[in-house]
């Protein structure tokens, strides 16, 4: 059986190593006015990215990335021949990238962050080894949207731990400001309004982003969207950079953007990176882009999809400057 999925798994081509804490998931005490959650869960920052401890069917826990963007569930195929995940059928991936791969399918697997658990039904068994080499790292798989249908997630970048809800119970209680979500795509897209200034003393333009937790990025436009607003102007900051994804490499310019903002938070001086691309993911007209991990960081991000809302509670790091490589060498983002 041929299937396709659309993925949002990119890979940050910034070279760097990290330690990773093999930490199981551990239960937590409710906070005041909230219910008890399913499980607390530490996990380790790397590039912006968020990896968690994940058991693959009751086995030893697993480094993978917890993504909003991935519309399925990936394995590495490392651990799938570990475990004995049989093969069943095929699907063709394609990412931000012009090209395409073919790779195995398994079915019926579960996984378990602490004592939350999901029941894939069609997981993807994907090579990493293009992304682990760009991403400086080991990469054992990425937990997809499906994770968060299951549960309400609170992500506290700041403490680095996870929350799991029951969305039955969950009540958000918070301090933070409420971003309507719109489901689409079968699931696979969690669309928001926003409005961006490009540069100083410009109108601001609206704009409908992706939220995608496995992206390394700040604010990533793509290209119809760029082209249409006429956002990439020489000698505005700007330069050359190229991302590289699930299809392959990808041409876009890196830049700021004056102030986006974000139901009320405002961030000055964003790291974007403009599409040039006019093939793949990136060159898109369905949606105007995403924000990735280095906005979604400067908050306490909650994801309730089963009420199509998303909590944003300002942290330590929400005034910190975005900074970016102007040399020019910097292989952009995910």
């Amino acid at each position: 059986m041929m299937r396709t999925f659309l993925v949002a798994v990119m890979v940050c081509a910034v070279l760097g190593s990290g330690l990773v804490a093999h930490a199981q998931g551990v239960g937590g005490e409710a906070q005041a006015g909230k219910p008890t959650p399913v499980a607390v869960v530490p996990f380790e920052l790397y590039h912006n990215r968020v990896y968690l401890a994940v058991s693959v069917n009751g086995s030893k826990p697993y480094e993978m990335i917890l993504d909003t963007g991935a519309a399925e569930t990936f394995v590495n195929e490392e651990v799938a021949d570990v475990l004995k995940l049989p093969r069943r059928g095929k699907a063709t991936v394609n990412g931000n990238g012009e090209g395409t791969g073919r790779f195995a399918l398994t079915k019926d697997v579960n996984f378990g962050v602490g004592a939350a658990s999901l029941l894939e039904k069609t997981v993807v068994i994907y090579d990493y080894t293009d992304f682990e080499k760009h991403e400086g790292r080991k990469v054992d798989g990425t937990l997809g949207v499906n994770f968060f249908h299951r549960y309400v997630v609170e992500i506290d970048y700041e403490n680095k731990k996870v929350m799991v809800y029951e969305p039955e119970t969950f009540r958000y209680t918070g301090p933070g400001t409420k971003v309507p979500l719109r489901i689409l795509n079968g699931g696979t897209l969690a669309l928001f309004d926003t409005e961006i200034t490009p540069k100083s003393g410009a109108e601001a333009i609206k704009a409908r982003l992706a939220v995608d937790s496995g992206t390394y990025s700040a604010l990533r436009l793509f290209r119809p969207f760029v082209a249409k607003h006429g956002l990439i102007e020489e000698g505005n900051e700007q330069f050359e950079s190229v991302g590289f994804g699930a299809g392959g490499e990808f041409q876009q310019v890196t830049g700021y953007v004056d102030e986006l903002s974000i139901a009320g938070s405002k961030m000055r001086k964003a790291v974007a990176d403009f599409s040039t691309d006019r093939k793949g993911v990136t060159a898109t007209q369905a949606f105007d882009g995403t924000i990735g991990g280095e906005i979604l960081r400067r908050f306490t991000v909650t994801l309730d999809y089963s009420r199509s809302e998303m909590w944003l509670e300002p942290n330590g790091a929400f005034g910190q400057a975005f900074v970016t490589d102007a040399s020019g060498e910097r292989r952009s983002k995910q």
